[in-house]
């Protein structure tokens, strides 16, 4: 998705969120449900995860549009 995502709304990026990718999302989300973290550590990392999820959703959003009005 990220690949094909500049071709229909370049200003949409990941460089600012604190999680960028899927594989760092897992990776973050076993830390924060590990008993070794701390609940603010948690809640950040929590944070974190919801803006991915919020980007990765508003983009599949904006690729179908795309695609729907090109049919």
């Amino acid at each position: 998705m990220k690949k094909v995502l500049p071709a229909f709304d370049p200003d949409l990026k990941y460089g600012d969120l604190g999680v960028q990718e899927g594989m760092e999302a897992v990776v973050q989300y076993s830390r924060m449900i590990s008993p070794e973290t701390s609940n603010s550590e948690a809640r950040e990392i929590e944070e974190d995860l919801l803006a991915y999820c919020e980007q990765d959703t508003w983009a599949m959003v904006v690729i179908h549009k795309s695609l729907t009005e090109l049919l």
